[in-house]
């Protein structure tokens, strides 16, 4: 009698708590705080807190504004009990809503030759990939799903109000009023990084902008989120070190929360820096062999922007990669786009090296003034004619390569650096000046003819 009594009171434990189980939603206003960590490659790491009163065991608890894009697997639900149960319900898909729609009325819409509509309700039997089998008035026919000739409306409840994601949890439940954390993924969210750069040519002076651009192509408005930009990708926890890091690898944590609104790229100032000392140079490679081109066409070298990310320069910080505008002016000139560049990631201390363009200011003229045949060998004789036509002085790092070992006997400028095949000299060009340079070099190589 006793046992009889115990079960009949567990099971009218049970019966109550069934009956007084709550369904309780929470909103975006319910949200306490906003964590987006935003990588590269179109994914980021959202932790979202929201406040939930004490929760009973059977409480179905339903959280609405969350990002479209979740990626269900990685969710995780803290401070809110031990779970019993969750998933994510999205919007049905037009198969989805088919399949849910079998043995239930639809409704063909199409229109005549007038363009007036004409709905005509059948019964949905089967459906596949492609094709449909429909009870029309007692007539069993097959329809393709995909028409230009109609459409299909499905009836008020087959989509179960469902309009956007949510998650859906039960838990053992609470005591306790608190915040609960929702950890997830989501994709579709990234960030790049744009510089602008405007380069003084009168005092070689050098402004930076650096603007972090954010896309949030998901359709949820991420509302004062605290933000922080990652240069690395994200890894499983099993595969993580403590022990090392790599130097591209950084967190650049956004100063103000901000409000990233659905399908829009946001623009957001994080580095700002005037009076960088840069420097433009000039980079030209030559070759030389026993049967030197004679032609006297001018070439024009590769144009260098250098800095220092230095704090001296307002810089010193971690620079992200990113896409770099250049722009030149002198003074209270208008400024002139000089050229576009990849930026490559820099930390503090290094000097950043920008390729803009060929310089049109710049020229170099090669030409062959002797040959002497040798035992080994030749010696070659050339010219090289370097005219700055701009109203800064340039330097040239001026590159030859020989094709045959070589010894170098006679040069006006000194050598910076001399390897077997190759020689490389840093060569001041004053303004609007021309230079002359000479250079002699011993070929190692079996004779040619003349």
């Amino acid at each position: 009698m006793q046992r009889l009594t115990l079960a009949l009171a567990l099971a009218l434990c049970c019966i109550t708590q069934l009956i007084h189980a709550q369904n309780i939603t929470l909103e975006q206003k319910t949200q306490t705080n906003l964590n987006l960590d935003i990588y590269s490659n179109d994914l980021a790491h959202i932790q979202d807190s929201r406040i939930l009163g004490a929760i009973k065991l059977n409480d179905s608890i339903t959280i609405k504004d969350i990002s479209d894009k979740i990626l269900p697997h990685s969710l995780h639900i803290f401070k809110a009990g031990d779970i019993t149960e969750q998933r994510v319900e999205s919007p049905p898909t037009y198969q989805q809503l088919l399949r849910q729609s079998v043995g239930s009325e639809i409704s063909l819409i199409e229109k005549n030759d007038l363009g007036k509509e004409i709905r005509r309700s059948v019964t949905l039997l089967s459906v596949d990939t492609s094709t449909a089998i429909i009870d029309n008035q007692g007539s069993i026919e097959t329809i393709p799903l995909h028409s230009k000739q109609w459409r299909i409306a499905f009836q008020n409840n087959t989509a179960k109000g469902f309009t956007s994601p949510a998650i859906r949890f039960k838990s053992k439940g609470k005591k306790h009023t608190n915040n609960i954390l929702l950890s997830y993924l989501s994709s579709d969210i990234s960030w790049s990084m744009n510089y602008i750069l405007a380069f003084n040519t009168k005092n070689q002076k050098l402004e930076l902008k650096g603007l972090a651009s954010i896309s949030n192509n998901t359709a949820t408005h991420f509302n004062n989120a605290n933000i922080s930009l990652r240069s690395d990708q994200p890894q499983p926890a099993k595969k993580r070190s403590k022990t090392t890091a790599t130097s591209n690898t950084a967190l650049y944590k956004l100063l103000k929360r901000t409000s990233i609104p659905p399908g829009q790229q946001t623009l957001i100032p994080i580095v700002q820096a005037a009076g960088i000392d840069a420097k433009v140079s000039h980079r030209w490679t030559s070759y030389i062999t026993p049967q030197p081109n004679k032609k006297l066409t001018p070439q024009h070298p590769n144009s260098y922007l250098s800095f220092l990310n230095s704090a001296k320069d307002q810089l010193g910080k971690t620079l992200p990669a990113g896409k770099a505008k250049i722009f030149t002016h002198a003074g209270s000139q208008a400024f002139q786009l000089l050229g576009e560049s990849d930026l490559a990631h820099s930390e503090t201390g290094e000097r950043i090296e920008l390729l803009l363009a060929k310089a049109v200011d710049f020229s170099i003229t090669q030409r062959a003034t002797g040959r002497q045949d040798t035992f080994d060998g030749s010696i070659t004789s050339s010219q090289f004619i370097l005219k700055n036509s701009s109203a800064q002085s340039r330097t040239l790092t001026l590159s030859v390569r020989f094709n045959h070992p070589s010894q170098i006997i006679s040069s006006t400028y000194p050598v910076s650096n001399k390897q077997p095949l190759s020689a490389r000299w840093n060569i001041a060009v004053r303004a609007n000046s021309t230079h002359v340079f000479d250079l002699n070099v011993r070929l190692k190589h079996p004779r040619y003819p003349n």
